[in-house]
């Protein structure tokens, strides 16, 4: 357990910090796929339309995409990302992904005070995966106004001992989003799932993206 420790934070180190730093956002029309984790961001999932995609290294390998979906009660705002798994043993593969998801909840308790963890928990189980999900309520300047809200994180981790996958949605607090979140999880991008013809614009290529 002391060498997952070791590794697990030192991999946090290395994956979240510089992740800001390199970000560029892709301007695509149509799906945008990430090749190597056979995933399609298509420009709508359901009544979701997409807003963004990031990319975080120079590969292409770690990405996301944003989502919006307005509702009755407001707008909930999900972003999915994508990226690889760090190359640990695998006996330190649940003790680095524990980690990864406290903090995750950390950074949420950080940026938001008085955040409140509401709830805490398995995430949605969706083909042979398993996660974590946690959901906070807080107040802040969202969709124009300050307004209580419900932040909810999922971390998926080794899906198909390769990829991380994480979500963080966040709609207003009257907003009942937990049902529109987990259909985007089941039917949204995940790595090897085919979500929408056309053609390929391939992670990290900068002759199909403009930035």
């Amino acid at each position: 357990m002391r060498r997952a420790s070791i590794v697990g934070t030192a991999w946090l180190a290395a994956i979240l910090a510089p992740a800001v730093a390199a970000q560029e956002r892709i301007e695509t029309p149509g799906p945008f796929i990430h090749e190597r984790a056979g995933t399609a961001f298509p420009e709508q999932v359901g009544e979701f339309r997409r807003t963004n995609v990031y990319r975080y290294d120079e590969a292409g390998e770690n990405v996301s995409a944003s989502y919006s979906l307005r509702g009755a009660d407001g707008r909930l705002h999900l972003t999915v990302y994508v990226y690889p798994s760090p190359r640990i043993p695998d006996e330190a593969s649940a003790e680095t992904c524990r980690r990864e998801y406290e903090e995750a909840r950390a950074i949420i308790a950080r940026q938001n005070d008085g955040a409140e963890r509401i709830e805490d928990g398995a995430a949605p189980a969706v083909e042979g995966a398993s996660g974590r999900r946690s959901v906070y309520r807080y107040t802040t300047l969202f969709d124009g106004r300050e307004q209580p809200v419900r932040s909810e994180i999922d971390l998926y981790c080794r899906v198909g001992d390769e990829w991380q996958v994480k979500y963080r949605a966040t709609s207003p607090a009257a907003f009942d989003a937990g049902a529109e979140i987990e259909r985007f999880i089941r039917t949204g991008p995940w790595p090897g799932r085919s979500l929408a013809p056309g053609p390929i614009v391939a992670a990290g290529s900068e002759s199909e993206a403009a930035f």
